[in-house]
């Protein structure tokens, strides 16, 4: 059963996603879309650093990168908005805006969830290594997560209730989040099955093939 393009739309623009979480009363960090190299000296006054640069649609990590202060961000904005383009990544043919918000501290997971008619049939939840800041290009992953368990059902809980208000019903859903020490918090909600080795390493941890 398909997702709806508004639907999807919201989830795959992370500018989007982060404004319907805002509008939801879902925990979101503080964000802003730069439209023009001028919006950045408004930043550092209206949002503490660090921060996290990106553009609103991407894929990979690509362009994805801590920022630590005002020259940083001046630089890393120069460098980003030269240098994305359709003719290298087609994913930029959605649209080349660049998002900014405040750094998430905490532990960062994937949640891969089996959703059939509103429920969670099945999820597994997989702990990131850390990534080399400033940028974050995935590392290394852990699967089972180690992380406590009522630490995991907040995971679960924040999945559940963040595709319930966008209204997925059904799906093979990569949900990516951060565990903080005030609760977790969302980064992206990918309504789809992960990619690269998602599939291989759930059906070896738990026998259960997303396929």
């Amino acid at each position: 059963i398909g997702i709806s393009h508004a639907v999807a739309k919201k989830a795959r623009n992370k500018f989007l996603f982060r404004k319907f979480c805002a509008e939801h009363g879902i925990r979101t960090p503080e964000f802003k879309l730069l439209t023009s190299k001028r919006n950045l000296k408004s930043i550092g006054s209206k949002m503490d650093f660090p921060l996290v640069i990106k553009p609103a649609y991407g894929a990979s990590s690509e362009y994805v990168v801590k920022v630590e202060n005002q020259d940083d961000l001046a630089n890393i904005y120069d460098y980003i908005s030269k240098n994305i383009a359709t003719s290298t990544d087609t994913v930029f043919m959605d649209g080349l805006e660049i998002l900014i918000e405040e750094y998430i501290d905490g532990d960062e997971v994937d949640i891969d969830v089996i959703l059939q008619n509103g429920k969670i049939k099945f999820y597994s939840i997989t702990d990131n290594d850390k990534t080399n800041e400033p940028f974050f290009v995935e590392t290394g992953q852990s699967i089972p997560s180690n992380l406590p368990a009522k630490d995991q059902d907040a995971l679960v809980l924040l999945a559940e209730e963040t595709l319930e208000k966008l209204g997925v019903q059904n799906g093979i859903i990569h949900f990516e989040a951060k565990s903080t020490k005030h609760g977790p918090v969302p980064i992206e909600d990918n309504l789809r099955m992960g990619g690269d080795e998602v599939n291989s390493f759930v059906k070896g941890a738990w026998g259960v093939d997303l396929i």
